[in-house]
């Protein structure tokens, strides 16, 4: 006779054993989902413990709510670019036709899972796209003598309509060169 790793003894499984088994496998019963009310079949062996259709009815029972990947609403920025990338080919730049290093630019800034909402740029137009292209090449040295003159950066940023970090941060990459 065999024995498990308790060093129990375990009965020969006879012909007659495996047929009981496969009988009272094959016994199946109705059961209603608590959750959605759906009608499912289930193993007789399983009377009582089943209680939902399906792992989704079972999560959303235990969670209280649906897993984060079925919660289209909630969705990062990260995931929706993850997405973007996947359903939107980035061959070259709709605007100027680079191939270089290629954005997906969304349109609205609502950011949808909608590719028409989407449009392959390249990094400069996608700078100016977003309206981040304020400071040009040409304007650095501008920049770089009214620093000098006396100026803050919160008045040059006023000047210039954009962000006092935006200034500083190319008049340090100006000076570093």
């Amino acid at each position: 006779m065999r024995k498990d790793s308790l060093g129990r003894k375990i009965p020969k499984r006879t012909k007659e054993w495996r047929s009981n088994i496969s009988k009272a496998l094959d016994k199946k019963f109705v059961a209603q989902c608590l959750l959605c009310s759906k009608k499912f079949m289930c193993h007789r062996y399983r009377n009582g413990e089943v209680k939902y259709c399906s792992r989704k009815c079972t999560g959303i029972a235990i969670r209280g709510r649906e897993k984060k990947a079925t919660q289209k609403k909630r969705v990062r920025y990260s995931g929706i670019h993850m997405w973007i990338r996947r359903y939107l080919p980035a061959e070259k730049c709709s605007e100027c036709g680079a191939t270089g290093k290629l954005h997906r630019a969304n349109i609205s800034k609502k950011y949808l899972r909608n590719i028409s909402d989407w449009k392959v740029l390249c990094v400069r137009c996608h700078s100016e796209f977003d309206g981040n292209a304020k400071i040009l090449r040409a304007d650095i040295e501008r920049i770089i003598g009214l620093r000098k003159a006396g100026m803050t950066f919160n008045q040059i940023a006023d000047d210039y309509g954009v962000t006092r970090k935006a200034i500083s941060k190319r008049y340090y990459q100006a000076i570093k060169k």
